[in-house]
């Protein structure tokens, strides 16, 4: 355009010069085409000039209007004006993220997922910021699904694309396949975190942990109770990073250092994160000993105790405490009174409620064991185990109540389509109420999971005989006679 408005002011320039040095009007009215030619050529430049200055001038006012606006807090505002500079040809990819940003905060949740359908597709890499930024709002909800986490994966695959030194994406990214049990992939991104984010040792020490390398688990959960212990001193208000500390100690099996941190930041305030924490580490301490060669039962019952005494509703503390209360004669008093002052005093009373009528079902006192579980359910009716246990008894029963107990597991199914121990009681349900084909389907399933169970064995081979199968039959009940009871109540 430059070289044509040149051209034409060499035109126009030299027709006036030819006829000056003439001054004849023939010089003049033929090189008037010539001349209107150039005169227009500048006209329409002048023209343009002036219109892209106030082109220009226009998207500096709306820029800083947009700017001004958000600086105040209004967003409708300054969403007005970058709707407005998104329009311009000059405006660029950050201020169409902008805008994007701006539609979430004033809620036009149409506007913005349009605006990140451009800059941010799942499916290729376009603009950094807006893939990160994807990822973070992901990953910023209170829950996030496997599906929720494979999206904000993909969205900061693609920001490390286009940026590969990002380590806020690398430390997102480590955290997303932690939280998957990718453990491989996690590695290498929380590797580069570690270099800005510290608190992240603690993450990778779990991550070589469940890649077997407890030298390298060592090695990096020292360097964390290290890091956290010092952040700790430097705030001693924060819980969370007493917590993180406390988990450095657990481990590096240092049980009761990990409790007495615990311990000493309850002793200041109450607080749930840590309440649970304590359970976790009691938990552990207790399966540790149950691995040595002469467990200390005593020992053992005072840990669970502590554990059920500071966060009630853990249930595997419960758990545990059932396993204790089978295996130890001479414990089993105190757990009953333990358990019992819970129900009195309004604490954890559906768990003990169902701890009782575990251990009443095992001493073969059938009354008592569905008195307690009715309770356990009426307390915690969503409780799955506390369901699938009370359904197990009812269809045990004399005569069995089997519309009631489908009625407990069917729910819990629907929540747990593929748990072999909610199969496995199904599966026993429609066993005793003679829909043996029903009953096949469900206890075939569980046995993938409960290789090892005479009793599902057994009721195949009953089913079998009842479908006039004898030959499956013989070869479940040979499977049975080498196996254990094991099954998915009690």
């Amino acid at each position: 355009m430059v070289r044509a408005v040149r051209l034409a002011v060499e035109i126009v320039w030299k027709q006036i010069n030819v006829w000056w040095r003439t001054r004849k009007l023939a010089r003049l009215i033929w090189g008037l085409p010539a001349l209107l030619i150039g005169i227009t050529a500048i006209a329409t430049h002048l023209a343009a000039t002036a219109a892209s200055h106030n082109q220009a001038k226009l998207f500096e006012i709306y820029q800083k209007a947009a700017q001004s606006a958000a600086a105040r807090g209004d967003n409708a505002e300054a969403k007005f004006y970058l709707e407005r500079l998104i329009q311009f040809p000059a405006a660029s990819t950050e201020i169409l993220f902008e805008y994007a940003k701006m539609a979430q905060l004033t809620e036009d949740y149409p506007r913005m997922a349009a605006t990140l359908r451009t800059l941010a597709p799942t499916d290729r890499a376009v603009f950094a910021p807006a893939h990160l930024w994807q990822a973070v709002q992901i990953l910023s909800q209170k829950t996030q699904s496997r599906d929720d986490l494979k999206l904000a994966e993909q969205h900061l695959v693609h920001t490390l694309k286009l940026r590969a030194d990002d380590t806020n994406a690398h430390r997102l990214l480590g955290e997303v396949f932690f939280a998957q049990g990718q453990w491989n992939e996690a590695l290498p991104h929380l590797l580069d975190a570690i270099q800005y984010h510290p608190g992240h040792k603690l993450m990778l020490a779990k991550t070589y942990r469940f890649l077997n390398d407890p030298a390298q688990s060592a090695r990096y959960a020292e360097d964390a109770r290290q890091y956290f212990s010092e952040e700790s001193a430097k705030h001693p208000e924060d819980s969370t990073l007493q917590v993180n500390w406390a988990e450095c100690c657990l481990l590096l099996g240092q049980h009761q250092e990990s409790m007495q941190i615990l311990h000493e930041v309850l002793k200041a305030r109450s607080n749930i994160e840590v309440q649970r924490a304590l359970a976790m580490v009691a938990i552990a301490w207790f399966d540790s000993i149950q691995l040595s060669t002469n467990p200390d039962r005593q020992f053992q019952f005072e840990l669970l105790a502590t554990g059920i005494a500071t966060y009630p509703d853990e249930i595997r503390l419960f758990d545990r405490m059932q396993s204790l209360l089978i295996e130890s004669e001479e414990l089993s008093g105190n757990i009953r009174e333990l358990l019992l002052k819970n129900i009195v005093e309004g604490r954890a009373v559906g768990v003990s409620h169902m701890v009782l009528g575990i251990d009443a079902y095992h001493a073969g006192k059938n009354d008592a064991a569905t008195t307690h579980l009715e309770q356990a359910f009426n307390a915690l009716p969503n409780a799955d185990m506390i369901a699938n246990n009370f359904a197990w008894l009812l269809c045990h029963m004399e005569p069995p109540d089997t519309n009631r107990a489908l009625a407990l597991i069917e729910p819990v199914i629907k929540r747990n389509p593929n748990d072999a121990r909610y199969l496995d009681t199904r599966g026993t349900i429609y066993f005793k109420a003679g829909r043996y084909q029903e009953a096949v389907t469900d206890l075939e399933k569980s046995l993938i999971a409960l290789k090892e169970n005479a009793r599902t064995h057994i009721a195949l081979a009953e089913c079998y005989e009842k479908l006039k199968l004898s030959d499956l039959a013989q070869k479940h009940r040979d499977a049975a006679a080498n196996q254990s009871d094991r099954n998915g109540a009690f």
